[in-house]
């Protein structure tokens, strides 16, 4: 395992993104990737051997498209951390193509609206989900990552070890609707709270 393949990570539910976006521009953040639009493709063989393994596989299009391995994950510190292997491939089409070739299958889909900023190495990403606005602070240092959050007015204790899939499952458990799948046009007249989400908010 390479030391550049590990990723360090906590995640916060957040009531809006501007206050947060106010203060990384006030402690000196750049604005590495403007606001972005993602459709992501998660995969697994049609047995689940990923899920068993706590594996995860992603095809994401963006401005590049993007492939991404991720490994089992450990909460270490009150973060994620977990192996993640991305490469930029050519091609969003015959990457799926290739994908369900090897017997990869689409298990989920979702959607959103990203921007990315950058400060002292760690990376901050303003999430806009279908239900809800997320921010995620990765890095290799740990105390950093503590640093930061508190410098944004992020409240460690609210901070989330679930990811967007588990989430989508808490959320569907607890509304008791039918949904596939995570993605604007099916959360058009959906709302979820933070109560249905199971998590509390970071800037509250």
């Amino acid at each position: 395992m390479l030391d550049n393949e590990l990723e360090e990570e906590v995640k916060y539910y957040v009531l809006g993104l501007k206050h947060v976006e106010d203060q990384l521009e006030k402690i000196g953040a750049d604005l590495i990737q403007p606001r972005i639009f993602e459709f992501n493709l998660l995969y697994d063989t049609q047995d689940g051997n990923l899920k068993k393994n706590f594996q995860y596989l992603r095809l994401r299009k963006e401005k590049v498209t993007l492939l991404t391995f991720k490994g089992p994950r450990k909460i270490i510190d009150g973060m994620h951390s977990r192996v993640e292997i991305e490469i930029e491939v050519s091609n969003f089409d015959r990457t799926k193509t290739l994908l369900k070739t090897l017997g990869y299958q689409v298990i989920w889909t979702y959607e959103k609206y990203r921007t990315t900023y950058q400060i002292k190495g760690i990376k901050i990403t303003a999430d806009e989900l279908p239900f809800g606005d997320f921010i995620e602070i990765e890095g290799k240092d740990r105390s950093e990552i503590n640093e930061i959050s508190l410098e944004l007015g992020l409240k460690w204790d609210n901070r989330i070890l679930n990811g967007y899939l588990q989430l989508f499952q808490t959320g569907k458990n607890n509304s008791g609707l039918l949904i596939a799948n995570l993605t604007f046009s099916e959360f058009r007249d959906i709302k979820f709270t933070p109560e249905m989400l199971g998590v509390v908010p970071a800037d509250k």
